[in-house]
This record gives structure tokens, C-alpha cells and sequence, in this order.
């Protein structure tokens, strides 16, 4: 009967940590291959290519509705002032991310070559 209880607490603490962010995209996300950073707020998201060396290079910053499900997909509108002068930033007219699978995944293009990327969560 104790551990029902137990487990029955445990349960509800754990919803109670996960619920509060289970539709928010906010925080970091990365990839290892190509190595790419995301950092998303309410409404925004930014995209950075890390290279080896420490580097890194603005791929794609723009913003998009907020508050989505798992399993949604949603279209950011690029911030073309930031993008303008990004050697390796996309030129697309807008970007198609899909939330699935605690993953943030989004086709990357640059010089003619498309792969498809998965980003994760990072946590601290």
C-alpha cells in the first residue's frame, strides 16, 4: 500500500515538472551532424552552424506562432535584416519546423545540398 502511495506522489510530481513546458518550444536545442545550435523564445527562433574550431555562423533567425503541441509543424517568417549579410544564412522565404518526438526538426539547404535536421533539447 506504501509504495501505491509512493509511486501514486511520484507520479504527480513528475506531471507537475513536465507539464508546465510540455508545449513550450523555449530553450535550447542542438544536432551533431551538421553541428547546429538552436535557441528559441516565445515567438522566435534563432539557428547557428558551430564549427570545429568554435566558431559559429547565424544560419537562420525568424519567428513563428508560439504554444504549439507535440506533433505540430509550424512556419517561421526569417528576420531578413539578420540574415542579409550571413554568409551562411538561408535565403528561403520562410522555414517549415516540425515538433515530434521531443525532437525539432527542420530541412537545412545551403549551395544546392538539403538534409534533414533533428534537433534536441538540451538541458542544463
Amino acid at each position: 500500500m506504501l509504495y501505491k502511495i509512493v509511486l501514486s506522489l511520484l507520479g504527480v510530481s513528475l506531471i507537475a515538472c513536465g507539464s508546465a513546458d510540455a508545449r513550450s518550444l523555449r530553450g535550447t536545442w542542438v544536432s551533431k551532424d551538421p553541428h547546429m545550435v538552436a535557441h528559441v523564445s516565445k515567438n522566435s527562433i534563432r539557428i547557428d552552424h558551430k564549427f570545429s574550431d568554435g566558431d559559429s555562423a547565424l544560419y537562420w533567425k525568424g519567428t513563428f506562432r508560439s504554444n504549439l503541441a507535440n506533433g505540430q509543424w509550424f512556419r517561421s517568417l526569417p528576420d531578413t535584416e539578420a540574415l542579409e549579410f550571413s554568409l551562411f544564412g538561408s535565403t528561403a522565404k520562410s522555414k517549415k519546423f516540425t515538433h515530434r518526438n521531443n525532437r525539432l526538426i527542420f530541412q537545412f539547404s545551403i549551395m544546392g545540398v538539403n538534409r534533414k535536421v533533428s534537433l534536441v533539447r538540451k538541458f542544463a
